[in-house]
């Protein structure tokens, strides 16, 4: 009626028929569109495409494992699956570019192209699967073998990098789904795949860093969406990913964050701006590291470092945040070499509750050989003043958290209120140096002053720490600073010294009440307990002393999920503290524990590549065997013992770790040995747990028959 040329064209579309990575087939996937002649030239029109299409091949082949970072488990064909039917009008299937359509629509006869150089049906099979929002967003892809659908990684490795203009970076999002092919041999079990990959959203650039820690097929779609024209995320393309050769000695991440890594919208949104480092990866040859953060108003800064071989209580040890000057500093010195996750935290200074994790790096330290010294023992790893010092009523003279000495001197001044006590910490990482610094401690009413003399050059820790009441064991970390004494001349006393061993370790629990052994020996041990990233008010009675038999330990209440450090102290006549224990107890749900433990993790590789019973030695089993003198069946045996002994530990189920310790003992393990030894220890701890538990059930019982007893008797007198 228009007068415009318009012919139907047949041929084949990678639609619903057609599997990402198989081979193309004009009769399962025959179809028809039209294409018109406008302004001189060919355009292709696909009304079905244009009004109602699904959007990705679902299939039971395939199981979603892992979707945006998320742990997933479940068939393709779920509603777990990004895969959808829309339903409403999409206009780039009107007057479609012939270079767009091209890739998904295939004509049977090839002057239908309407191109230049003509596509073969083989190029057409073997392009990467790419669909209409690649090109709303402008995506490009920036390595010559991303444009096939196969790719076939090298030594278990693959990045996948993808462009876009640099002036959209704020608005665009992006997500991506992996899925396994279930019926690879080697996937018998669930397995994470979550801890092996990195997504980096930086400015003009989207990376995709995999690693693959089994053999086998999967399947990758990455989504996306433009925050200023789309309401959803839509497909952006699909890869077939065929690992032969996993990567060797594969560790997951140290971490996979909910907000992603680098800098994002939840960076943004928080005030935080980067200021040294603007990507998500860190790499560092000797592991010593200086983070600057601006921000637009009065902020707390919090960090957390993860690593997949080192527990986080001991690496709480090697990081420091400070601020100055309205700028936030976070230094690192990474004990050894290796990936690590550093999560940064931040609210507004004073808030209570929790902070919120805005900013997350992954950090390499490519040098094996790095053994940083850790820094002086800081019971939060914040410098400066703490927020729960407004709370408790201190105030000190000096606020900053970092400062030089003159002639290896320095008094700090305070005023408190008149019920609390103050005390400090004094720390270095030098044994020598140790042994020759003093401290004095003098009071008059609401005033406290410390004359601290460091006459060894170096450098050390002062923690402030007050108590509301002398009956409490309870104290709280309110002052902390980084000291760095130029010294002074001092007689050496040629004494031997033997500095406190700390005795340190993380705890992973799901209960919300944790029991702590006080160290034998001591005669005054207090405790600083405070969860990290927080601020919560002072509350006293979260703290209890119990006795059990003969030991005594502290019963911490873990109100709310998170991480806590404990730090336990010997305190002197003098006010002067010593740590002797210190601890990171992780409270998570029951899941948590499972997925976030890397251990778990590896532990179901293993399973899954030596699972079969008539499989060969592997080295590991021979040198257990040949150190142990164990069978092969009693090393296999007691590995899968291990196993379930570390989740019950976790989980803190009496029943099933003292089981799991009498089968373990079955497997003959050596009298010392120290996997036996902590789990008889946590054993123990659990039945004093329990013990108290039902004392707590009879008190309160007691407490009734005793409130009726009394009423009884007011009726009779």
């Amino acid at each position: 009626m228009l007068g415009v040329p318009c012919v139907i064209i047949n041929g084949m579309t990678k639609s619903a028929a057609y599997e990402v990575g198989g081979k193309v087939n004009r009769e399962n996937m025959g179809a028809q569109w039209n294409a018109v002649f406008l302004k001189g030239e060919w355009r292709f029109i696909d009304a079905f495409w244009a009004s109602a299409c699904v959007v990705g091949k679902k299939s039971k082949d395939w199981k979603l494992v892992d979707a945006d970072g998320n742990y997933v488990d479940e068939d393709e064909e779920d509603d777990g699956a990004y895969q959808h039917v829309e339903n409403e009008v999409n206009e780039f299937y009107f007057l479609t570019d012939p270079q767009k359509f091209i890739w998904t629509h295939f004509p049977d006869e090839t002057e239908w192209q309407c191109l230049e150089s003509t596509v073969s049906e083989s190029e057409f099979e073997e392009h990467v699967y790419l669909r209409e929002r690649f090109y709303s967003m402008n995506i490009t892809l920036l390595d010559d073998f991303q444009w096939k659908e196969i790719i076939l990684p090298e030594h278990g490795e693959l990045g996948l990098r993808f462009g876009f203009p640099d002036e959209k970076t704020e608005d665009l999002q992006f997500r991506y789904a992996m899925y396994r092919n279930k019926s690879d041999e080697e996937f018998r079990h669930h397995l994470r795949l979550d801890r092996f990959v990195l997504l980096e959203h930086t400015k003009g650039l989207l990376r995709l860093s995999m690693r693959f820690p089994l053999s086998g097929k999967f399947k990758l779609d990455v989504y996306g969406m433009n925050e200023k024209e789309h309401e959803s995320f839509d497909l952006i393309c699909s890869h077939m990913i065929h690992c032969t050769v996993p990567k060797a000695n594969c560790l997951p991440l140290p971490d996979q964050p909910a907000i992603g890594w680098g800098p994002v919208q939840e960076t943004k949104d928080s005030g935080v701006v980067p200021l040294s480092h603007t990507g998500a990866v860190i790499v560092s040859e000797d592991g010593k590291i200086d983070i600057k953060l601006g921000t637009n108003k009065k902020m707390e800064i919090h960090q957390l470092l993860k690593n997949v071989t080192l527990d986080e209580a001991t690496l709480s040890k090697y990081i420091l945040v400070r601020e100055e000057n309205g700028e936030h500093y976070i230094h690192l010195r990474l004990p050894q070499g290796g990936e690590y996750a550093l999560k940064v935290y931040a609210n507004e200074e004073g808030m209570p509750g929790n902070a919120e994790n805005i900013l997350n790096y992954l950090i390499s330290c490519t040098n094996e050989d790095v053994q940083n010294k850790p820094f002086p023992n800081v019971p939060d790893g914040i410098l400066g003043k703490k927020a729960i010092a407004e709370n408790i009523g201190v105030n000190a003279r000096i606020q900053k958290g970092r400062f030089k000495t003159k002639d290896g001197r320095i008094r700090l001044e305070f005023a408190a209120m008149s019920y609390v006590e103050l005390m400090i910490e004094i720390h270095t990482t030098d044994p020598e140096a140790l042994k020759y610094l003093k401290s004095y401690r003098q009071t008059i009413e609401d005033r406290w002053a410390f004359d601290i003399d460091l006459p060894v050059k170096g450098e050390y820790s002062i923690n402030v720490f007050a108590r509301e009441n002398p009956k409490r064991s309870r104290v709280y970390n309110v002052h902390s600073y980084l000291v760095f004494s130029d010294g002074h001349a001092y007689k050496d006393t040629k004494e031997e010294y033997k500095p406190t061993k700390v005795l340190t370790e993380t705890i992973q629990t799901a209960d919300n009440e944790a029991l702590i052994p006080i160290p034998r020996g001591y005669l005054d041990v207090v405790c600083c307990l405070q969860r990290l990233h927080a601020n919560d008010p002072p509350d006293s009675s979260q703290i209890e002393i119990i006795d059990h038999d003969n030991d005594k330990l502290f019963l911490a209440e873990l109100n709310d999920y998170g991480e806590y450090m404990m730090n336990l102290y010997d305190k002197d006549e003098f006010g002067l503290l010593n740590c002797i224990a210190r601890y990171q107890l992780n409270r998570k749900t029951t899941t948590e524990l499972m997925q976030d433990d890397p251990m778990v993790i590896m532990d179901r590789i293993k399973e899954e590549v030596e699972e079969d019973e008539g499989k060969e030695e592997t080295k590991s089993e021979a040198r257990e065997k040949q150190r142990t003198g164990a069978t092969l069946d009693m090393v296999r045996k007691r590995r899968h013992i291990l196993m379930l002994k570390r989740r019950a530990m976790e989980l803190g189920d009496r029943d099933a770790l003292e089981q799991l310790i009498i089968a373990y003992e079955e497997t003959k393990p050596a009298d010392n040995d120290p996997t036996l030894t902590s789990a008889r220890k946590l054993l123990q701890l659990l039945n004093a747990k329990d013990r108290k538990k039902k004392l707590n059930v009879l008190l309160v019982f007691y407490k009734r028959i005793i409130s009726i007893a009394i009423h009884k008797l007011h009726k009779l007198y």
